[in-house]
């Protein structure tokens, strides 16, 4: 599935494919039943807000980047980052999150997952939220 609008909503609900959805101005909300490894969604607002709703045995590449706004997820995500813990690192780590989403039982499940159903986010200004549901 792919929409594009300069302007408004959109609005996707028990998709069990790839979604691409693109807005100028508006807020972006996908209901997503199921994600396998050949799927992916990519989202992507100028001014508003993504709102991603995911089962909660989702497992995934995640990147999400917003340059003025919020990044939150209420599913694990486990990133490797390498650096130095001061502020600028905090700063950038609310504004930029790449990693692999989901829960997983060892080292090699976990490696299996990169790079599968690859997720990727984008808001200049608003908010990214990634719920269970």
């Amino acid at each position: 599935m792919d929409i594009s609008l300069e302007y408004g909503n959109i609005d996707i609900k028990g998709s069990t494919k790839t979604v691409i959805a693109k807005t100028g101005s508006g807020n972006i909300t996908v209901q997503q039943r199921k994600l396998v490894d050949l799927n992916s969604i990519f989202l992507q607002a100028h001014k508003g807000k993504v709102l991603l709703y995911l089962p909660r045995e989702t497992q995934a590449s995640l990147t999400a980047s917003i340059q003025r706004g919020s990044i939150s997820s209420d599913h694990p995500v486990t990133m490797t980052v390498t650096t130095k813990l001061d502020r600028s690192c905090w700063d950038r780590l609310k504004k930029e999150v790449s990693g692999v989403l989901g829960s997983f039982k060892s080292a090699e499940e976990l490696e299996r997952i990169k790079g599968s159903a690859p997720i990727t986010l984008e808001v200049t200004r608003g908010s990214i939220q990634i719920k269970e549901s």
